[in-house]
């Protein structure tokens, strides 16, 4: 489950093979490979390409865009040829343009995970921090393909990794949500400044709230907690972390939360605090845990109902024992 539409987020830039393409392309690789200079030999076309090269001259400009508004530059890098990408740089043409999502060249080769073009662009002085019209920058469609060449290639070219693009969400928020564990991206993010705590997102979200919303790598978890992400973060929803891993029953997650100081009377899921979920999941260990660390049975919600009304709901007797003892 994702936050941010990954559709606009990370484009995986199906461009229309047309006419228009074909022809910049073919003929940035055949002017590329014969030459100018007199003492080249130039070897024989066959009628199509000769037909290509003619249509290619007739262009006004290597600036001329197609109805996607994809330049001979973004098709280039979309047929992965590096020939053509260094003919057109050679030829002058904008580095930096976009088409009409605002996809530029550099965008483009990060979606592609392709590090020796990404690495031809930089050297060319694209902007790094350029964003899409959803406010994506180069970094982020890196970050979507897991693409570790390119992220370093960023980096070193100065990438600023705290850009927030659309509903406010960072790469170091994408990543944390992931079940494959990237903590050496975000240790590298983290030293580049990023601010763990960042909430702008549009439901108020943590980094340490979406990896445990979204079950992430228990490495990265860790790693949040260990470094200053805020345990008793409340989001929009009057979420916190310890309840997002309540919901999806990871004890190892609640443990480690309640240890590093994760208040068990902070936050609500649909009007439940903690200790009430947990007794509603019929999870006596975790109630157990929770009143230990000072969750109160006695208190009632909004609906004046304890947590041993969840639990006789469900006939949880055993919890509902506990918790006669400790209200």
């Amino acid at each position: 489950m994702r936050f941010y539409n990954k559709n606009k987020a990370v484009q995986k830039i199906t461009l229309r093979h047309t006419a228009f393409s074909i022809i910049l392309v073919v003929s940035a690789l055949i002017l590329s490979a014969c030459g100018t200079t007199k003492s080249t030999q130039i070897k024989k076309l066959d009628p199509k390409s000769e037909a290509l090269i003619t249509e290619f001259k007739l262009l006004k400009s290597l600036e001329e865009k197609h109805e996607a508004g994809n330049t001979a530059l973004h098709i280039a890098i979309e047929k992965n040829s590096i020939n053509a990408v260094q003919y057109l740089l050679g030829r002058g043409v904008n580095i930096n343009a976009q088409n009409k999502n605002g996809t530029t060249a550099l965008m483009m080769a990060a979606a592609r995970s392709n590090g020796k073009i990404s690495g031809i662009l930089i050297k060319h002085k694209a902007k790094i921090n350029l964003t899409d019209k959803y406010g994506y920058t180069a970094m982020f469609y890196a970050v979507e393909e897991k693409s570790a060449v390119v992220i370093k290639q960023l980096v070193m070219a100065g990438a600023n990794p705290s850009i927030k693009a659309e509903f406010g969400w960072t790469v170091i928020m994408i990543l944390a949500g992931e079940r494959e564990s990237y903590i050496d991206t975000i240790k590298l993010f983290h030293a580049k400044g990023v601010n763990l705590n960042s909430s702008e997102s549009q439901f108020g979200l943590t980094a340490l709230a979406i990896n445990n919303m979204l079950q992430g790598d228990i490495q990265v978890f860790k790693y949040l907690v260990n470094n200053g992400a805020k345990v008793n973060h409340i989001d929009k929803l009057q979420r916190t972390p310890l309840i997002y891993a309540l919901i999806n029953k990871n004890y190892t997650k609640i443990r480690y939360l309640i240890e590093k100081g994760a208040d068990p009377r902070l936050g609500l899921y649909k009007g439940l605090t903690p200790l009430m979920y947990a007794a509603a999941q019929g999870n006596s260990v975790v109630v157990k845990l929770l009143v230990v660390h000072g969750a109160k049975p006695s208190f009632r919600n909004k609906h004046g109902k304890r947590a041993i009304d969840y639990a006789r709901k469900r006939r949880f007797r055993g919890i509902m024992s506990y918790l006669r003892k400790h209200r």
